[in-house]
């Protein structure tokens, strides 16, 4: 279950020392089950977004990506955005495989 109070007293230690390693992020994030997450991407409407949007779906149907990717509508002006989530970002051999 996740301690989102454990890792959130963690950050406030952090920023009262106005500073903060990944290491110490991971290590917080596994210590308090919390490593989900997501990164986006952003893309002007046409090829290049159908293209991306292609190659990371497949690779969420192939299960080279982890549980789900979604694009965003083009809502007029004219980008979308792309975000995959990952389970666990602290799995780097996952996280680097492209």
């Amino acid at each position: 279950m996740p301690d989102l109070y454990g890792f959130r007293s963690d950050r406030e230690k952090w920023w009262k020392r106005g500073k903060v390693t990944f290491t110490e992020i991971r290590s917080s994030a596994k210590a308090h089950n919390i490593t989900g997450g997501g990164w986006m991407s952003f893309s002007d409407t046409g090829p290049k977004i159908d293209n991306m949007w292609t190659t990371i779906a497949t690779a969420v149907h192939d299960g080279r990506l982890q549980t789900w990717a979604k694009v965003s509508p083009d809502h007029g002006n004219g980008v979308h955005i792309l975000v995959v989530h990952n389970d666990d970002f602290t799995n780097e051999q996952r996280v680097n495989m492209w």
